[in-house]
């Protein structure tokens, strides 16, 4: 690591600019990015002796060999530039939030013959059709059209279904869809009915109801009481398409709700998204708040993340004022649409900077404004106070068992072999971050086929030596391995670690064993235990203990996840015959040993010369089968 002499020395060199700057460890990996009105004095902070105050500074301080630095002409610049490096590298060290998916939209594509209502995933600003979203809730959206088509009558089939249609769809049968692939049909008259489906799902009921009751009437004035029934029906289904507006805010057509709730080192935003003057959806999200960060930049981050995928709406109330909110705003209009690769290279330049309005960053002012804020900050204490109910159990229970058994459990994994009487053998390794799984450190392994020693051909030992030594070639290295198996797993562990990292720092290797059978007369037999090793005597976990918990809970994962390789990986071996496993024998030539010789125990009985005189066969591919039958050790397939 650079001393942090030579890196506040870097500092003074640096620009007094907007931009930002990436943190960087030994091994080039970038751990945190940050924006800055004035580079110099921002990053030169870092490496002064009040900033380090705080032990997450401290920690991020401690892993900074380097830093980059960026600069850009504006604030909005540096705001845009930060949220997409975050995206890329996805720095430990930042607030990262989990929940990226893209929201739908409903498109009707008006420059059709025949406009239908679709939803899509992204929004294309030059393809001149109608879009209306995002929608969040993706239950209300598909509610709120199961109404409009049964008030409306609307082409849903494909292009391709309506070009190719013999005759008309059951749809037509239950008039729900006029069926212009056979009927004469209006262009211009369904296209009005289009637009009038399309005010329904912007929320404009009022003059359609008023519409179908005097339509209705008329027809039933007229006698016409198939025509007033349809009408009648409409209006039911539209009276149902209202039930969900019990809840309307009038003075609110569309905006977000933004509350922010903080303790210690943690933070929990909820959102509540109002469309239509009606709330569609409350989201909460709990994420990690470094004690140097302010309540102002962790609201700033907040905002760049979460609109990153989709565009805001017209207006976000927030919970407190920012004083960039111009650039936060600007910042948030700026939107890229990505075309599919089958488009033209230059229409897909053209959308790289594509720009919606900036929505208005406000507080709330209006009495429904101010309700709405008061609900989302009751859901974000309630959300935080579970959040920390549940990890401080866990936590508590997790220095419990560290200060038990003197051991540091911060990053933990796991080892598990699974096999079928020595065929297919895989092996899993699962980590444990805080005692919590990080799938991202889990690692699945194919075991190379193992020599036979004496009789006995599926040899865990070597396999956890095979192990041991592919996991040990890697650099991050937890505070403890778990072996799943008994002292023998556990001296092959240690062995291998102690010959691969003479003279380093080495983790800790437990094993953990199964419990023994009730009729033993040892008490402890009945029990899992725990091998230290060094001729320590194995502790017994007892069900109900911390120290069970979470060694159950360690080893049943890694258990389940060896499993579920182990399974895939036999039914593919099991469908691929053993015949085919030798270099040079393919589907013909084992087709023509097997109907030569019947079975496997006949082909590992012959000869040589009997196995030579099959077609396909010769004495190299001859020798090669009879090891490889002979590795096996099974006698048929």
């Amino acid at each position: 690591m650079s001393s942090p002499q030579s890196l506040k020395d870097q500092c003074k060199s640096l620009p007094s600019s907007p931009g930002i700057y990436m943190m960087k460890n030994r091994r080039g990996e970038v751990i945190y990015v940050g924006k800055a009105k004035n580079l110099k004095h921002r990053v030169r902070h870092y490496f002064q002796s009040s900033a380090t105050e705080a032990l997450k500074t401290r920690k991020l301080v401690s892993q900074i060999h380097s830093f980059d630095v960026t600069m850009v002409a504006t604030e909005v610049e540096a705001l845009l530039l930060e949220r997409s490096l975050v995206r890329l590298y996805r720095p430990k060290f930042n607030v990262l939030l989990r929940d990226d998916k893209s929201f739908p939209y409903i498109k009707a594509d008006m420059q059709s013959p025949w406009p239908r209502i679709t939803i899509v995933r992204s929004r294309d600003p030059h393809d001149g059709a109608t879009y209306i979203g995002p929608y969040s809730n993706q239950r209300l959206m598909f509610h709120s059209l199961k109404w409009v088509h049964k008030i409306f009558p609307l082409v849903r089939c494909s292009p391709y279904e309506f070009t190719h249609a013999k005759r008309p769809c059951n749809y037509y049968g239950m008039k729900l869809c006029p069926a212009p692939c056979h009927k004469k049909v209006c262009p211009d008259s369904y296209k009005k009915m289009v637009h009038e489906a399309l005010d329904v799902l912007r929320g404009n009921h009022q003059s359609l109801r008023e519409d179908l009751n005097t339509k209705m009437l008329h027809a039933s004035e007229q006698e016409d009481y198939e025509k007033a029934a349809l009408y009648r029906d409409q209006l039911s289904a539209l009276e149902g398409l209202n039930q969900q507006d019990q809840s309307t805010y009038k003075q609110i057509a569309e905006a977000d709700i933004i509350s922010l709730w903080h303790q210690e080192h943690h933070a929990s935003f909820y959102v509540l998204h109002l469309r239509n003057h009606i709330i569609s959806e409350a989201r909460d999200f709990v994420v990690t708040r470094p004690t140097y960060q302010s309540l102002e930049s962790l609201l700033e981050q907040f905002l760049l993340q979460f609109y990153d995928r989709s565009p805001p709406p017209v207006k976000i109330i927030l919970p407190l004022p920012l004083a960039n909110s111009t650039a936060i705003s600007d910042a948030l209009a700026h939107r890229k649409i990505h075309l599919p690769q089958s488009q033209p290279s230059k229409k897909r330049s053209a959308t790289e900077g594509y720009t919606i309005a900036p929505p208005k960053l406000v507080s709330p002012r209006r009495t429904e404004e101010k309700k709405l804020m008061e609900t989302a900050l009751k859901n974000a204490q309630f959300a935080l106070l579970n959040h920390r109910k549940l990890h401080h159990t866990h936590d508590g229970e997790l220095e419990r068992v560290s200060m038990e058994l003197g051991l540091t459990l911060n990053k933990v994994e796991c080892i598990d072999i699974s096999h079928f009487a020595g065929s297919a053998m895989v092996a899993s390794l699962v980590r444990f971050v805080d005692g919590v799984p990080d799938k991202s450190g889990y690692r699945k392994f194919n075991i190379s086929p193992l020599q036979p020693q004496s009789q006995n051909h599926n040899d865990d030992y070597e396999a956890i030596r095979q192990i041991m030594t592919r996991r040990l070639a890697y650099e991050d290295m937890p505070d403890l391995i778990v072996i799943d198996g008994g002292k023998g797993q556990l001296s092959s562990a240690t062995k291998v670690t102690k010959e691969l990292l003479a003279g380093r720092s080495m983790p800790k290797i437990l094993a953990i064993a199964k419990a023994r059978s009730r009729d033993t007369a040892a008490t402890a037999s009945t029990f899992d235990r725990l091998f230290l090793g060094h001729g320590k005597a194995p502790i017994p976990l007892i069900p109900g203990t911390p120290n069970h918990r979470f060694f159950s809970q360690l080893r049943d994962e890694a258990h389940r996840f060896a499993i579920t390789h182990h399974r895939k990986r036999f039914r593919k071996i099991r469908h691929n015959s053993q015949l085919e496993q030798v270099k040079g024998i393919g589907k013909v030539t084992r087709h023509n040993l097997l109907m030569a010789f019947g079975s496997l125990e006949h082909l590992q009985n012959a000869t040589i010369e009997e196995i030579c005189a099959v077609k396909g066969m010769n004495t190299h591919k001859a020798y090669a089968l009879k090891d490889h039958l002979k590795s096996l050790g099974i006698s048929n397939l």
